[in-house]
């Protein structure tokens, strides 16, 4: 009898492992209406911006990882049963082990933080000084952004880039992991770039700020209305200096709302819903206006072409700007808008030659987070 129930029980551990590929076989789809997932493709963005072998033999293999990370996504989001499988494997992680069920994507800190893992550009290991631009690197940026100021300069357009701070950066204290306020590459850029050219760090005193309200979400790895608006003040401070007509938005301009969140992209990507409330920013007295869109959608951005590009136009000023951001450049909206005469706000690392002289702004700002600061030297012409 012993031997026969353990015959039974090896019969259904096999059959629970293949059910899932038979499945797949027969065409089983647990949600036929739920948006299909693309196979990802391996890029070899990383390859391509490094410069020496060792460089592009580690950007190789960034590039390599991304791919398999990928992958295993893909596999995650395909698998038959995976809500079932996934949840029942979280919530043992989580409850019985007291883990992080993906390491790799969330990391949960204490009292409720939560924060990206390192699958997002080794963001963890960058944000606390662990991961570092080599030399060779760092003089190819140099080059690579003096090149484009002394192009940008000769179609008369000043060029600011500006870093959006990782979450990791304002709140490490929450990591589950010792927090080194240490040299990082955020650091990295802004003493390489700092005394020649105009690079810009938005998160200047939010050790100040972040007394008052959260600067960001404890659910999402986005900052806050409030956190964008101070990081709007401090780009629009520096840029002041070069164009005095340029408009600051004072925060007392705007209306402060509660907004109740259960889900945020951290809490989805485990699948639960916390309740989180924050300050939300409403600009009731608006001066400018939204324009139509102009510019083609690249292949890039293809599969969400609605937010590709926004452009505004007001009578503050005669400045027109073009600007080059990242998610963390949606909560900027409402405040850029406010400060230039037209402003072109593109999701997009890269600078576009062809825009840029199709646009012929006053101004370019590029904004990027600082986990994407290996993007700064990608140019597309």
């Amino acid at each position: 009898m012993m031997k026969v129930n353990r015959y039974i029980s090896i019969v259904i551990f096999v059959l629970i492992l293949w059910l899932p590929l038979g499945m797949n076989l027969i065409g089983w789809d647990e949600d036929p209406d739920a948006k299909q997932v693309e196979v990802p493709k391996l890029t070899f963005k990383q390859t391509d911006s490094a410069v020496g072998i060792k460089e592009i033999t580690r950007g190789l293999y960034k590039d390599i990882m991304m791919y398999k990370d990928g992958i295993d996504g893909y596999f995650l989001e395909t698998y038959p049963l995976k809500d079932i499988s996934f949840t029942s494997y979280r919530d043992i992680q989580r409850e019985v082990f007291g883990a992080d069920p993906i390491p790799k994507k969330v990391v949960e800190g204490r009292e409720g933080w939560m924060f990206l893992g390192n699958s997002y550009s080794e963001v963890i290991t960058e944000s606390i000084g662990l991961e570092l631009f080599p030399p060779g690197y760092l003089k190819h940026i140099k080059k690579t952004v003096s090149d484009r100021e002394k192009w940008l300069a000769s179609k008369n357009v000043a060029y600011y880039m500006a870093i959006a701070p990782n979450k990791h950066s304002v709140y490490g204290e929450y990591l589950p992991i010792k927090y080194r306020d240490t040299i990082s590459k955020k650091k990295q850029l802004l003493e390489l770039l700092s005394d020649d050219h105009r690079i810009i760090d938005m998160a200047k005193d939010f050790s100040e700020y972040k007394k008052g309200d959260k600067l960001f979400y404890k659910t999402n790895t986005h900052w806050t209305d409030i956190g964008a608006y101070w990081g709007y003040y401090n780009l629009m401070l520096e840029i002041k200096k070069g164009f005095p007509e340029v408009q600051i938005l004072p925060i007392s301009a705007v209306e402060r709302e509660v907004k109740t969140t259960n889900s945020e992209d951290l809490t989805r990507m485990l699948r639960i819903e916390v309740g989180e409330e924050v300050i939300q920013l409403v600009n009731n007295n608006k001066q400018s206006i939204g324009l139509e869109k102009q510019l083609p959608v690249p292949d890039y951005y293809k599969s969400n072409p609605s937010t590709y590009e926004y452009r505004y136009k007001s009578d503050v000023n005669d400045l027109k700007v073009l600007m080059l951001g990242d998610s963390f450049s949606t909560a900027l909206r409402q405040f850029l808008r406010e400060s230039f005469g037209e402003i072109v706000i593109l999701r997009s690392y890269t600078l576009s030659e062809s825009i840029i002289e199709k646009e012929a702004p006053d101004i370019l700002i590029h904004q990027f987070v600082e986990r994407g600061v290996d993007m700064l030297p990608v140019t597309r012409k």
